[in-house]
């Protein structure tokens, strides 16, 4: 999700000198590695975007259903420490880990309602109300050096950030960047942060996840030459041990937004590119990351492209890579090319879409 400020208006909210010239500087710096970062991509021979088509095995034996053969994550494989609410008072709700969320920016939604889908058949389940997973975002604002004598800016940024996120709903909760937690959209209410988005676990194929997963946002910029602080980090990890233990979320369905984010219109991967790189999932006590396949490729054929790949970090994450060999094998196993049974899978999440708009109609 991104708040977009110019560089001229971002600069301005910073009254030191010298600090102004470093955050300009750094700013220039990382979009000058952005495009040596694009420019690598695109001489990237055979990128995984475009695939070898298979060749079709013998016509002479029957075909067997089109199915498909899912690896994922173990359900939960890490341990997950028990949580339990301790105070919820005044302002803040405290919690037996430590966590504090302050309450003060609090906006109404709707409630959680939605189906999920069987690996196998994609039918549809009966609809459930309990978040199924975490899907953690940056809010791409004005990331101002985090330094002593500029707390008035600090402040003054996080309280735009977050007026704007109970504006529009964005998130569920906000770890600003000095590791103070917001609770916005109350958990069993959905925020409007994933958009267009795929996931799956070993049970169940989630499309769209705005009512099915939490959204966690932390005040950072992904491009950022500024890394999320410890105590972000910190806040983090006590806010999805939180999550985790109350609603019994699988290690398997704690994402970045870049992992799920889907362009319906060109059936393309990073429609937001938040996390695209470099989350911390093992500081968040989380250790599946990037080597998760990715079920939008694996379920549904998405493909991707050279701006997608460079914003990634020029290679392919491990999950994807296993995502695309995976959809190569079951491709052969149905006696069609890769490219067919690609354009297979994209037709059935388009069918799944149109009978979900019919039902909400």
């Amino acid at each position: 999700m991104r708040i977009f400020l110019s560089i001229e208006q971002q600069a301005s909210g910073i009254p030191d000198a010298v600090s102004k010239l470093r955050f300009l500087r750094a700013t220039a710096e990382r979009r000058q590695r952005r495009v040596r970062a694009l420019s690598r991509a695109i001489r990237i021979v055979g990128v995984a975007c475009v695939l070898v088509l298979g060749q079709p095995v013998t016509r002479g034996k029957s075909q067997a259903p089109l199915t498909r053969s899912v690896t994922v994550p173990a359900a939960v494989t890490s341990t997950v420490t028990t949580v339990w609410l301790v105070e919820d008072s005044g302002p803040n709700r405290v919690y037996s880990n430590g966590l504090q969320v302050r309450t003060g920016y609090t906006a109404q939604s709707t409630p959680r309602r939605y189906r999920t889908f069987s690996h196998a058949t994609l039918q549809a389940s009966p609809v459930a109300s309990a978040p199924s997973g975490i899907v953690f975002h940056t809010t791409e604002s004005l990331i101002v050096p985090l330094e002593q004598g500029l707390n008035r800016a600090l402040k003054r940024t996080r309280e735009d950030v977050l007026e704007h996120v109970r504006r529009d709903r964005l998130y569920n909760f906000v770890v600003d960047r000095f590791g103070q937690v917001y609770g916005v959209v109350p958990e069993d209410q959905c925020a409007f942060h994933a958009g267009h988005s795929v996931w799956a676990d070993r049970e169940r194929v989630y499309v769209d996840l705005n009512e099915s997963f939490i959204g966690v946002s932390f005040e950072a910029q992904t491009d950022s030459v500024f890394a999320p602080s410890s105590a972000q980090l910190h806040a983090g990890r006590l806010l999805t041990e939180m999550l985790r233990s109350r609603y019994g979320i699988a290690e398997a369905n704690c994402i970045t937004h870049a992992q799920v984010s889907v362009n319906p219109e060109n059936m393309r991967l990073g429609y937001h590119t938040d996390w695209a790189s470099n989350f911390p999932f093992r500081e968040l006590g989380l250790t599946s990351g990037y080597s998760a396949p990715v079920p939008a490729v694996q379920v549904f054929g998405f493909a991707y492209d050279d701006h997608f790949l460079a914003a990634i970090g020029g290679r392919p994450w491990d999950g994807l890579t296993a995502a695309e060999e995976h959809l190569v094998r079951d491709a052969g196993g149905h006696g069609m090319t890769a490219e067919q049974y690609r354009r297979h899978l994209q037709q059935k999440y388009k069918e799944l879409r149109r009978h979900q708009v019919e039902r909400a109609g």
